[in-house]
C-alpha cells in the first residue's frame, strides 16, 4: 500500500510541474500569433536595413556607387517565412515567451550566379548553421524570446543565444551580393585578366631568352619556322594587342591571355627549354 501511494504523489508533482506557466494573466499570447510573426519578421528586417545604413557610412566602397534607398528597397523585397512555431513561456515572467521556429529568406535569382562564381560567399549567406536550398536559405531552429508590453499590444523581439541576429546578418549578406552581383563578377574577372597577363608575360620572357640563348646557326635555321608559329599563335588565340586593349571584353581577353601562354609554353619544351626556370 505504501508503495502505490508514493508513486501515486509522483504523478501528481509531474501534473503540477507540465502545467507551470499555464496559468499566467496572457494565455493566448503565443509565438506563432498573426502579430508575434509580424513583429518578428520586422525586427529581423530593421537589424538588416540598420546595418545597410551603417555599413554605408563606415564602408561606402562595398556598395559600389548605388544610392542606399536601392539596398533598402531591395531587403525589403527578401521574403522572411515562419514556419512550425513554438512557444515555450518563460516561468520568471508571464510577459515573455521562448520560441522557436523554421525560418526561410528567398534567394533572388541574381544570386545563383554569385554562389556558382563566388563560392566562398555562401558562408556568409548562411551563417548560424543556416542551409542553402534551391532558392531559399533555411535554419531549422530559430530561437527567439517575445514580450509583451503592459499596453497589451506591443511586442519586443530578443535573440535568446547571439547579440548578433545570423538572420539578419544573412540577409544584409544577400541584398548586397544580389544587388552587386555584376560589379563582383567584374572584379573577380579583372583578378584573372591580371593573372593571366602575368603568367603570359612570364612566359613570353622564357621563350625569348632561351630563342637568344641558342646558336646562332639554331637561329637562322628555325627563324622561317619561328615566323609560322607566331602566326599560328596570333589566328588559335587572338592578338596580344586585342587581349590588351579595354575595348575587348574581359572575358575574350582572359582566354586570349591564356591560349597564347599556353602555346608558348608548349613552343619552350619544344625548343629544349624549362617552362619552369628563366634562362
Amino acid at each position: 500500500m505504501k508503495k502505490r501511494y508514493l508513486l501515486a504523489s509522483g504523478a501528481l508533482i509531474f501534473s503540477m510541474n507540465s502545467s507551470a506557466g499555464l496559468f499566467d494573466s496572457t494565455p493566448e499570447f503565443k509565438c506563432g500569433r498573426e502579430d508575434s510573426i509580424s513583429a518578428t519578421q520586422a525586427k529581423i528586417r530593421n537589424d538588416a536595413i540598420s546595418k545597410l545604413q551603417e555599413t554605408y557610412l563606415s564602408t561606402p566602397a562595398k556598395f559600389y556607387g548605388k544610392p542606399l534607398q536601392s539596398y533598402i528597397d531591395k531587403a525589403n523585397k527578401i521574403a522572411i517565412v515562419m514556419e512550425n512555431v513554438t512557444t515555450s513561456p518563460y516561468e520568471k515572467d508571464n510577459s515573455v515567451r521562448n520560441c522557436s521556429a523554421k525560418v526561410s529568406l528567398t534567394l533572388p535569382p541574381e544570386l545563383q550566379s554569385v554562389m556558382m562564381n563566388f563560392p566562398d560567399k555562401l558562408a556568409s549567406i548562411s551563417p548560424g548553421k543556416g542551409k542553402v536550398l534551391n532558392d531559399r536559405v533555411q535554419w531549422e531552429n530559430y530561437r527567439y524570446s517575445l514580450s509583451l508590453a503592459d499596453n497589451g499590444k506591443d511586442i519586443s523581439v530578443s535573440y535568446e543565444y547571439t547579440s548578433t541576429d545570423y538572420v539578419a546578418e544573412s540577409l544584409f549578406n544577400i541584398t548586397l551580393f544580389a544587388l552587386n552581383k555584376d560589379d563582383l563578377e567584374k572584379a573577380n574577372l579583372q583578378g584573372k585578366l591580371s593573372s593571366a597577363a602575368y603568367g603570359y608575360a612570364d612566359s613570353d620572357r622564357n621563350l625569348n631568352m632561351l630563342w637568344k640563348s641558342l646558336p646562332d646557326s639554331v637561329r637562322a635555321s628555325m627563324k622561317k619556322e619561328q615566323s609560322v608559329w607566331i602566326g599560328d599563335k596570333a589566328r588559335k588565340c587572338g592578338k596580344i594587342s586585342d587581349a590588351a586593349s579595354e575595348t575587348v571584353s574581359l572575358q575574350t581577353r582572359i582566354d586570349i591571355y591564356q591560349c597564347q601562354t599556353k602555346m608558348t609554353e608548349e613552343r619552350v619544351t619544344y625548343l629544349g627549354g624549362d617552362t619552369e626556370r628563366d634562362y
